[in-house]
């Protein structure tokens, strides 16, 4: 007698079909509220990135006007441009599209001297190809087009001859450990994954995506990335690395937030996020090195 009132209200305790029918529609509608929630603070996210981005973008120059040799140059920046009427070059070393920056200094006191015994040559046509902007230690800069071995200061209208053209005084010299120590990073990223894939069964046939909201996400977010970077592009005809860096936090975070709650191993989550951490130290370091 005592076993069948226990199992008899143990069958009351069991929900009826309605009150399990109406559970799994709160469970529906809270995913749902989950999803458009997560949606809407990614998208309010990119918006503020985006006015941060731009006002940061937004540098005022201190325009030098006289060379003075006493000065010495700090950087120099140069980007490919043949178009007469605008000075694309900016003072950054993080702009990623078109643009180079020289900051070793011999190449800097090398290109420096040559400035100093430059010659004046005679008026004539020139078919300007770069952008040429020096950076002073002062922090005064001085923009100059160039035409080989011509440079033409856009301000003064003066123009020297140097006796190399400026392609072959310019040079990178590039950190061998630096390298290394960059690759070494893209090739742990792969190390562990590899790693993790054979030594967790869960996840060894799995597919690209933990499942279809995520593979979903993947393509909305990388398509939107795409669309971002093109338009800050073709705007300022050039690009800044924030964008990148920033597309690329946002891009790890959503990784690792659909691994999670698609209830992958802790292992594999935590093996997601270190392999996005020495992708982002690899493209810092090679960026740089570049």
């Amino acid at each position: 007698m005592t076993k069948e009132k226990t199992w008899q209200h143990l069958r009351e305790l069991a929900p009826t079909k309605q009150q399990q029918n109406n559970m799994l529609r709160e469970i529906r509608l809270s995913k749902k509220a989950t999803s458009w929630k997560i949606s809407a603070v990614s998208l309010l996210f990119i918006a503020v990135l985006t006015i941060l981005a731009l006002s940061f973008l937004q540098t005022p120059l201190d325009i030098a006007t006289t060379t003075d040799e006493a000065k010495e140059i700090a950087k120099i920046y140069v980007r490919d441009n043949d178009k007469q009427d605008r000075f694309l070059a900016k003072a950054s070393c993080l702009y990623v599209v078109a643009q180079k920056c020289y900051k070793n200094q011999d190449v800097l006191l090398q290109f420096q001297q040559a400035m100093a015994t430059a010659k004046s040559p005679p008026p004539m046509s020139l078919v300007l190809k770069q952008d040429v902007l020096i950076v002073y230690t002062d922090g005064t800069q001085e923009q100059w087009k160039v035409a080989g071995r011509y440079m033409t200061n856009i301000h003064t209208q003066q123009v020297i001859q140097l006796e190399q053209p400026v392609s072959s005084l310019l040079f990178v010299f590039r950190d061998q450990m630096q390298l290394l120590l960059g690759y070494g990073f893209l090739f742990l990223s792969h190390f562990i994954l590899w790693i993790t894939k054979h030594k967790v069964p869960h996840i060894k046939r799995r597919a690209f995506a933990a499942n279809v909201e995520h593979m979903i996400a993947n393509g909305v977010m990388l398509l939107l990335f795409a669309i971002l970077l093109a338009t800050v592009y073709f705007l300022t005809a050039t690009l800044h690395a924030f964008w990148i860096y920033g597309a690329f936090i946002i891009y790890s975070t959503m990784q690792v937030y659909y691994r999670k709650k698609a209830g992958e191993p802790r292992i594999y989550i935590l093996a997601c996020a270190l392999n996005q951490l020495c992708i982002g130290l690899a493209f810092t370091i090679l960026f740089f090195v570049y």
